[in-house]
């Protein structure tokens, strides 16, 4: 322990991938474990991943 207080985080994102600038590919969550006090290596640590939805990618940008 580095002092008196510690720190842990778990912080959610959620992100809508896309091909192009305005065509949504798909709708996907990560949640990362955040902790300071641990090693560079070990701070940020991906704990959750969930692919939610996914939509269909238009004709004209399949390939």
């Amino acid at each position: 322990m580095k002092g008196f207080r510690e720190f842990d985080f778990l912080i959610t994102i959620e992100t809508q991938p896309s091909i192009g600038a305005h065509n949504s590919v798909g709708k996907d969550r990560f949640t990362f474990q955040i902790n300071p006090s641990l090693s560079e290596t070990d701070a940020i640590k991906l704990v959750k991943f969930k692919h939610i939805k996914s939509y269909s990618i238009p004709p004209h940008l399949r390939d």
